[in-house]
């Protein structure tokens, strides 16, 4: 599972082709959803005993997946939150991701926690929160984090009255 060979070079060639080339797009295409209907009818058997292989699960996300999802980076996408990321920011997902971290805890990521610590402090400073506010970051609902604040969970428990109505015993 973990061993390189040529199909593994090719793969990681063909990613790394359409990373730069998805980044270098000014701007990038707009896209947009399809019914489950046309998907399931373009893409065909996704799960099979042998699998699909990398080059072939590249291709079905990049002429069939990808394009069916809006790109949250584009100038017209307006709605929700839209994604600004820089190319560097972008870059360095994938070198997050290539990374392979769990970022759960100080045990097995205390260099990832250490830099989420620092940006936090340094929201919490832009924000104008004295030292002792704190927070963290968990996974949202398109793999980018959302930041909330331990101060305010803090602060919704000390005005409940039932003890086991606490949002965080931790406070």
């Amino acid at each position: 599972m973990h061993q390189q060979d040529h199909r593994t070079e090719v793969l990681i060639r063909a990613i790394l082709r359409y990373a730069v080339e998805r980044i270098r797009m000014n701007p990038p295409t707009l896209d947009g959803p399809k019914s489950e209907q046309d998907l399931r009818a373009m893409v065909g058997q996704t799960i099979t005993a042998d699998g699909l292989g990398g080059l072939e699960a590249l291709r079905i996300f990049t002429d069939v997946l990808a394009p069916a999802c809006i790109s949250v980076d584009h100038p017209r996408f307006f709605s929700f939150v839209p994604a600004a990321p820089t190319e560097a920011a972008t870059l360095f997902d994938l070198v997050v991701g290539a990374s392979s971290i769990c970022g759960t805890s100080w045990l097995e990521a205390a260099g990832a926690v250490m830099a989420e610590n620092d940006a936090l402090r340094w929201l919490a400073d832009l924000a104008g929160f004295p030292p002792e506010a704190g927070g963290g970051c968990q996974w949202g609902h398109r793999r980018k984090p959302q930041c909330f604040d331990h101060s305010s969970h803090c602060l919704a428990r000390s005005q409940r009255s039932e003890p086991n109505q606490r949002l965080n015993p931790h406070c």
